[in-house]
């Protein structure tokens, strides 16, 4: 499920998701955790759109509702990126943590 857009940080934000979703499409998203109460709502993008890219980025709704998008370079560090959120998403569930 895609999270909802929230309060954006600017309204560059916005224009970046929308364009996300209106290019790639529905379930644009490679993978996603979290949930937009308590530790927030995380998606992960790695790929190319309309035959440009590739792209690859972070997306991330906070517990507050803001919403933001960060840009990584290469596709290797988007997974090292992406590895630290299931670390520390783990963490914060402890016990309840369930695959």
């Amino acid at each position: 499920m895609r999270a909802e857009l929230g309060k954006f940080e600017g309204t560059n934000y916005k224009h970046v998701v929308q364009w996300l979703y209106n290019l790639a499409g529905d379930g644009f998203l490679d993978e996603e955790l979290g949930e937009c109460e308590g530790f927030g709502w995380y998606g992960k993008f790695s790929g190319t759109i309309k035959g440009r890219g590739p792209f690859h980025a972070i997306c991330h709704e906070s517990s507050q509702g803001f919403f933001s998008v960060t840009w990584i370079n290469t596709e290797k560090r988007l997974n090292e990126v992406w590895s630290n959120i299931e670390c520390d998403y783990v963490e914060f569930c402890g016990d309840e943590y369930e695959e």
